[in-house]
């Protein structure tokens, strides 16, 4: 069996980065990804994908310092699935989201007012130790 998502696409929301009482670096970024096709009339439509991309370790550190709403990235990783029960219905509760192995920063965040640059190294995700699992 194989699980591995590629995505490029634009960060939504400045990065999220937080700390596990273990102390390894979790960052949660927001990634939309646009498609477009032309309907059977020959119109051009577009299709947003949202979604979520938690990485981890210094790829995570990384991510936050580098990285703001509008980046551009390119994501390697495997598609995991997180399952709760909602408080206030009882429901069964699905989320989706993809653990980054690697992150290619294709932008970074502006600075200083001046436009955003390439960034200068790919963020990867390192050794399976900075995962917490």
């Amino acid at each position: 069996m194989v699980n591995m998502v590629i995505l490029g696409g634009n960060l939504c929301f400045d990065p999220e980065l937080k700390y596990t009482p273990s102390g390894a670096a979790v960052v949660t970024l927001r990634l939309a990804v646009n498609s477009y096709y032309r309907t059977k009339t020959g119109e051009k439509r577009e299709n947003v994908l949202f979604i979520d991309v938690v990485a981890w370790g210094k790829s995570a550190e990384a991510c936050a310092e580098y990285l703001g709403k509008g980046s551009k990235i390119l994501v390697d990783g495997e598609l995991r699935s997180q399952e709760w029960d909602d408080r206030q219905t009882g429901q069964r509760k699905t989320r989706w989201e993809v653990h980054a192995k690697n992150v290619r920063f294709l932008t970074t965040k502006p600075t200083n007012g001046r436009a955003a640059q390439p960034a200068p190294v790919d963020a990867t995700a390192g050794a399976e130790e900075d995962v917490p699992f």
